[in-house]
């Protein structure tokens, strides 16, 4: 069966001498032919001059190792010098046709093998997509097979769709569909029988009419298509009104792009989205989003271009934007990664905006989540614990305030044992970072930009020794860093030197007996791992405030820390006595044995290597850096004691005043099929305290809830509210949805198709919640 559906399932109708088929290979020997068995609760037969004449009721199954027929009733016509078992075949009455996991059913069958002509009568063929994880049926009133032509079969109102049901909600009706073999298949498959279609496959029509529950709803001509099903161009389409942009109506178009792979099969190289979209306030709009993949590269492109008609500013949100200078809005991000061998990897990356209020106004998600744009090209080499690249990072917009790197060069050497003759563990670490970097600023700004070549070396010396209950590994680094320019544009060579050591330690209990099937554990097993780590940068010979702070590595000062963290883990055993871990516990802080040179400010070196990861944050409503000798308590910890429900939290406690200053947890439960939900907190101190509640709820198999709620208690207010109701129609859904974001000043009503037969490219562009989930219901547009 194809990859993609539907044609190839007529493979099955291999009936007859599979040793001639053999025989036009001729570096193999001939086979025999294969045994036919016959069954049937009657069977009548009768000569007819040369052919034997038999006649099967209650019950027919002719099987043979290819492939399985089963009918109610069923002739067979046998010349008495053939060697076939039979050289005709009719059966009727709710027909099976099996074949290496394939299936059709008819009513009607026909068969000649002599000639290979037969015909189908009311066939339904139902596959499966590998692709789309989804099946697929087709259904046609008739069909001639023609087995020695180019044209296999002919089929007649056809019928496909992805519904299940007789009666179909949605199919795509073709007058006349001719299905032809690949070219593969017409050199291997030769000879007598109809052979039917290999992986790739075609269907010739005159015209196609996609219909709604009987009602014609598009017109498409003539067209040579493959798995046309699951490619159909309209992917989705919304229309709604907004108090933002008032009415509105997006549209996407798309397209699989296959190509012969090495073994010449149709494989799945890109995927191509077409947006078109209006909005009643700002205009017409549209974008294309392009992405590709295959052995060894992949990439993307995303371009969106609106001609923006102007804001109708109603809202602070819209008030906080500049105006608009030039109504030609958009943004085009192309990326692409190929890797040469398993050493060599080189990336193209480009991303330009029209101006820095697109993104925010159109596409929050990716304002909120995504890195800022970035122009680069980038080339990377590994060797196993040997590596480097090259990289040249270049300012599009102009609007940024941005580091370009004109270029910068990097090469690391990993734990490379320096005496193994003499000393295995003494191991040597080394890092070359060279760039000429350039800062530049907002041309708004009006400020001019400051540029340097930095050469950075670091040195580390480690030494692991293993105490059998416990784990030491101490070290010594130095840093030397010149700069072409400091800020009185001299010179300078930093010289920095760090000491410290990292324990580790591990402790473990196995309870096979202890059981508590209710919660889903199975055995216990309990494991413990610490850690501690003190760091001391005591020498640097250039102060920070000398140098120009392009990145982080340029604040780099004397600084001291000694940090903790305890793991606790456990594991137990699934049905299938496979372990997992159902929960996990992490607690870490850091101590700061002088306060007053290491705490009173914002600090770039309390999370650059190799200090720990814990940062400290000003007091949140004074801004102010408190004196103090103990980071934040830092926890996180996650719950997952059977698929019913997870727990997962994460926070931080302030062992000097007592008070929690951050916690994020959230709840994701399944009570019972078809109900899904989940609660959560969000709580900065100072800044939010936010909950949000989430359900989804599967009314019946048709009709569908979801609502989505989100509530800062510290305002007072809703930030989000959303409210889904879907109608369930097997290959699509219907949603209507009611949308307010408040943070946007935005109230939006809408109803989207969502294609499912599009698989996860489909789930993505449904609105319901589904927390937990991979993929995301869409934010942008």
């Amino acid at each position: 069966m194809g990859r993609h559906g539907i044609g190839p399932i007529f493979v099955v109708l291999a009936l007859a001498a599979p040793a001639a088929a053999q025989d036009h290979k001729p570096a193999q020997k001939p086979q025999g032919p294969q045994k036919t068995f016959i069954q049937s609760a009657n069977a009548l037969s009768w000569d007819e001059g040369p052919v034997t004449v038999t006649f099967l009721t209650g019950g027919v199954t002719v099987e043979r190792p290819d492939m399985k027929i089963q009918a109610g009733r069923a002739m067979l016509w046998k010349n008495k010098e053939s060697k076939e078992p039979f050289d005709e075949i009719y059966a009727e009455g709710n027909v099976i046709i099996t074949s290496k996991g394939q299936k059709m059913q008819c009513e009607r069958f026909y068969y000649n093998n002599d000639t290979d002509k037969g015909a189908i009568v009311d066939v339904r063929l139902r596959a499966y997509s590998k692709d789309l994880k989804a099946d697929f049926f087709a259904m046609a009133k008739e069909a001639r097979i023609n087995g020695k032509s180019q044209e296999k079969l002919v089929a007649h109102d056809v019928s496909l769709t992805s519904c299940s049901y007789g009666v179909p909600h949605y199919h795509l009706t073709v007058e006349q569909a001719t299905l032809l073999s690949s070219d593969e298949t017409a050199e291997t498959k030769k000879g007598h029988g109809f052979s039917g279609f290999g992986e790739d496959w075609n269907v010739d029509f005159d015209e196609l009419v996609p219909e709604f529950s009987g009602i014609p709803i598009l017109y498409v001509p003539g067209l040579s298509v493959g798995p046309w099903l699951m490619n159909f161009p309209l992917r989705t389409i919304r229309f709604g009104h907004s108090s933002l942009f008032g009415n509105f109506a997006y549209s996407d178009f798309g397209s699989r792009i296959r190509m012969l792979d090495d073994n010449g099969k149709l494989k799945q190289w890109g995927d191509i989205d077409l947006k078109m979209d209006w909005r009643q306030v700002r205009g017409y709009a549209g974008g294309v989003d392009f992405q590709y993949k295959w052995d060894g590269y992949k990439g993307y492109l995303d371009a969106y271009y609106l001609y923006d008609e102007g804001r109708r500013p109603t809202t602070d949100f819209e008030n906080q934007f500049p105006p608009i200078t030039h109504p030609d809005r958009g943004k085009i991000h192309w990326f692409h990664r190929q890797d040469l061998d398993d050493q060599w990897r080189f990336e193209l990356e480009a991303y330009y905006l029209s101006d820095p209020s697109l993104l925010e106004e159109f596409f929050p998600k990716e304002f909120k989540e995504l890195k800022e744009p970035e122009t680069a090209a980038y080339v990377r080499w590994m060797n196993q614990n040997m590596g480097a690249y090259l990289l040249g990072r270049f300012r599009l917009n102009d609007f940024q305030t941005y580091d370009e790197y004109l270029p910068r060069l990097d090469f690391n050497l990993f734990s490379q044992p320096i005496a193994p003759s003499i000393a295995d563990n003494l191991l040597l670490t080394e890092r070359l970072d060279a760039v000429n970097i350039r800062h530049l600023y907002d041309e708004q700004l009006g400020l001019e930009s400051v540029q340097t070549w930095r050469v950075d070396a670091m040195t580390e010396l480690q030494v692991p020794l293993d105490f059998r209950y416990f784990q030491i590994s101490p070290f010594i680094m130095n840093r030397l860093t010149y700069y072409e320019h400091d800020l009185a544009d001299q010179e300078r060579l930093r010289d920095v030197w760090t000491t410290g050591a990292r324990v580790t330690a591990q402790l473990h209990a196995t309870h096979a007996d202890l059981n508590w099937e209710r919660v889903g554990i199975l055995g216990l097993r309990h494991v413990i791992e610490f850690e501690g780590r003190y760091t001391n940068n005591f020498s640097n010979n250039v102060a920070p405030s000398d140098l120009f702070q392009y990145e982080p590595v340029d604040g780099i000062n004397r600084f001291e820390e000694v940090s903790f963290q305890i793991r606790q883990r456990f594991l137990t055993k699934d049905s299938l006595n496979k372990p997992f871990e159902f929960f996990n516990l992490t607690v870490g802080i850091e101590y700061y044995p002088d306060p007053a040179r290491d705490t009173v400010g914002a600090n770039v070196n309390n999370f650059l290597p190799p200090a720990d990861w814990i940062p400290l944050a000003s007091d949140p409503s004074t801004g102010v850096y408190q004196k103090r000798l103990w980071s934040n308590l830092q926890y996180d910890f996650q719950l997952r004691p059977r698929n019913f429900f997870t727990v997962t939290g994460s926070g931080e406690y302030n062992p000097e005043t007592h008070a929690e200053e951050d916690r994020e947890w959230g709840v994701t439960f399944t009570p019972i099929e078809g109900f899904t939900g989940s609660v959560a907190q969000t709580m900065v101190k100072g800044v939010t305290n936010a909950f949000s509640l989430g359900l989804t709820w599967a009314l019946t198999p048709k009709w569908s809830v979801s609502v989505m709620g989100q509530y800062d208690r510290r305002f007072g207010e809703y930030l989000q509210q959303e409210l889904v109701l879907a109608r369930d129609f097997h290959d699509f859904s219907i949603e209507a949805v009611f949308e307010k974001d408040f943070t946007r000043g935005d109230t939006r009503f809408l109803v989207a198709v969502v294609p499912k037969f599009l698989g996860k490219a489909g789930l993505n562009r449904s609105h319901l919640y589904r927390p937990g989930a991979v993929t995301q219901a869409p934010t942008d547009r």
